[in-house]
C-alpha cells in the first residue's frame, strides 16, 4: 500500500503578496517502507481554501513522480477552474487541499495550513536565498538587507548556456524510467503522413520509454498492436512526440543530443511545427527541419526549412545536407543537432559545425512565416515517400532512435 508524503514548498514573496505569483509545490510518493514509486503518472489536484472553508481557487497538473519519488506543480500555471489565478489573494488561504488521482485510479488528499513561513524552506541570513528545485531549476527568493523579497528562477548549474543566450527556456534530460512527462510531451497517433508504414502508438512503453538516462524511440514488427484503421494489427508500430500547446516559442536556439538508427526505411527526425497556423495550413505556416535522416545514406544529415513559397510541394525548398564521417556517424555516436532562429535568419549546426543558414528574404509571411509559436516534434518514421525510396529491410528491426536530452534557450 503506498503513502502519500506531502510537501509544500511556497515562495514568501508569493504567500505575503496581494497579487499571486507562481508558487512551487512538491510532494513525495513512496511506500510504507520509504521506497519511492518512480515514473508514476498522477493528476494533482490544488485548491486554496480560506478559514472558513470556501475554495478561493482551484486548479489541476499532469505530474510523474521522478527517480526520488518527488512530483512538482507550479501553483499558477495549472489548468484552472475558471477564475483567473491572478485574482487569487494568497492573504486570505488558510490551507492548501491537494487531491491526488494515481495510474491505477486511486485517489489520496492531503491537507497543508499556509502560514506566513513556508514548509520545507529555509533561509540563510539577510541576503542569502531561499530556494526550492523543481527538477530542471530552482526557484530562489532573494532576501536583502530591508527584507525585500524577489522570486527567481535559474535553471540547472549543470546546463551551459551557450553564449548569446540568457537562460534556459526548456529542458528535458529524460532521467528516470517509463513515459515521458505528460506535462510537456503529447503523441502523434496512427499512419499520419508521407505514406510512411507505421502506425505511431499513443503513450506505449514498448515504442516510446525513458531508461538509462534517454529517450528511445523504437520501430517494432511486432503484430502484437490492433489496427484500428486498417484492422487486425499493425505490421509496423514507432512512436512522434510533441509539445504542441505545452511548449510553444518564438525564436532561440534548441539543442537535441541523440544517436540515429541507419538501415533501409528509417527516417528519424528533429522538427518544429507551428503551434497555431496562423497563416494557414501547411506550408504556409512554415515548418523548420532542424535534422532528418534517412537509413539509406547513413553518414548523411539534413536541415529542412518549408515556406509558401519555397517547400517540398513544388520543389524547391530551403535545404541542405551535412555529412559526418567516422569514427563517429551519425549511429555509431551521439551528435548535437542545433538550429539557431532569430528574425533574420535560421542557422543548422551539428557538433557545433554550422551545416546551413537561411537569410530571411521576405518582408512577409509567403517565405518568412517564422515570427510566430513553433512547437517540437521529435519521430522516427518507417519507410514512406522518403524514407523508403531505396527500399526497407525489415528483418533488422526493432530499430531505436536515442535522444539524450532537448534544450531550448533564450
Amino acid at each position: 500500500m503506498k503513502q502519500f508524503l506531502a510537501t509544500a514548498i511556497l515562495s514568501l514573496s508569493a504567500v505575503c503578496a496581494a497579487q499571486a505569483e507562481p508558487v512551487l509545490y512538491e510532494a513525495t510518493l513512496t511506500d510504507t517502507f520509504g521506497t519511492p514509486s518512480r515514473s508514476e503518472h498522477v493528476v494533482l489536484t490544488l485548491s486554496l481554501v480560506d478559514v472558513e472553508g470556501n475554495t478561493l481557487y482551484t486548479e489541476t497538473h499532469s505530474a510523474v513522480t521522478d527517480r526520488l519519488g518527488r512530483m512538482y506543480a507550479m501553483i499558477g500555471t495549472g489548468t484552472s477552474d475558471g477564475s483567473p489565478y491572478s485574482d487569487t489573494m494568497w492573504d486570505a488561504a488558510g490551507k492548501l487541499e491537494v487531491s491526488i488521482l494515481r495510474a491505477d485510479g486511486s485517489q489520496m488528499t492531503d491537507v497543508t495550513e499556509l502560514g506566513y513561513t513556508p514548509v520545507s524552506l529555509h533561509a540563510d541570513t539577510a541576503g542569502g536565498l531561499v530556494s526550492a528545485s523543481d527538477g530542471k531549476g530552482r526557484y530562489s527568493l532573494a532576501v536583502d538587507d530591508s527584507g525585500a523579497l524577489s522570486t527567481v528562477y535559474e535553471a540547472d548549474k549543470s546546463i551551459e548556456i551557450p553564449a548569446g543566450y540568457t537562460r534556459v527556456l526548456f529542458h528535458d534530460e529524460f532521467d528516470g524510467e517509463g513515459l515521458p512527462n505528460p506535462e510537456y510531451w503529447g503523441y502523434e497517433e496512427g499512419y499520419v503522413r508521407n505514406g510512411e508504414l507505421q502506425y505511431y502508438t499513443p503513450a506505449r512503453l514498448d515504442n516510446c520509454n525513458i531508461h538509462d538516462g534517454k529517450l528511445h524511440l523504437t520501430i517494432l514488427n511486432d503484430r502484437n498492436y490492433p489496427d484500428p484503421v486498417k484492422g487486425g494489427v499493425c505490421e509496423y508500430t514507432s512512436a512522434s512526440i510533441h509539445t504542441q500547446n505545452k511548449v510553444k516559442f518564438t525564436y532561440g536556439r534548441v539543442d537535441v543530443r541523440a544517436k540515429l538508427p541507419a538501415i533501409k526505411g528509417t527516417w528519424p527526425a528533429i522538427w518544429l511545427m507551428p503551434n497555431d497556423s496562423e497563416y494557414g495550413g501547411w506550408p504556409r505556416s512554415g515548418e523548420i527541419d532542424i535534422m532528418e535522416h534517412v537509413g539509406y545514406q547513413p553518414n548523411v544529415v539534413h536541415f529542412t526549412a518549408h515556406t509558401w513559397q519555397h517547400n517540398s510541394g513544388n520543389g524547391n525548398k530551403h535545404n541542405n545536407s551535412m555529412t559526418v564521417q567516422y569514427p563517429s556517424t551519425p549511429y555509431d555516436d551521439f551528435h548535437v543537432y542545433s538550429l539557431e532562429w532569430t528574425e533574420k535568419k535560421l542557422t543548422w549546426y551539428v557538433d557545433g559545425k554550422r551545416g546551413y543558414t537561411m537569410v530571411r528574404n521576405s518582408p512577409t509571411w509567403i517565405d518568412w512565416p517564422f515570427d510566430r509559436d513553433f512547437y517540437l516534434i521529435l519521430n522516427l518514421a518507417w519507410g514512406g515517400g522518403w524514407g523508403g525510396r531505396e527500399g526497407i529491410e525489415p528483418e533488422k528491426l526493432p530499430q531505436t532512435y536515442e535522444i539524450d536530452y532537448v534544450r531550448i534557450f533564450q
